[in-house]
């Protein structure tokens, strides 16, 4: 039987750069991203469009020791 740690959350997140979006047009200076902790663990994804240039996805991996 698997057993998950105690300590569980979730994280949203979204913004707006007013200085990004001089520039490129479109969705461009918006972003927004959720991230999973569950205890030592935790997974970060984030979109961020730059116009014409196309979107940027990140995914991060992260853990204490």
């Amino acid at each position: 039987m698997l057993r998950l740690p105690k300590s569980k959350n979730i994280y949203l997140r979204a913004g707006y750069n007013s200085r990004a979006a001089k520039n490129l047009g479109g969705f461009t200076g918006f972003s927004s991203g959720v991230g999973f902790s569950i205890g030592r663990i935790g997974l970060d994804y984030a979109w961020v469009p730059f116009g014409e240039l196309g979107d940027t996805h990140r995914i991060g991996l992260r853990g204490r020791f």
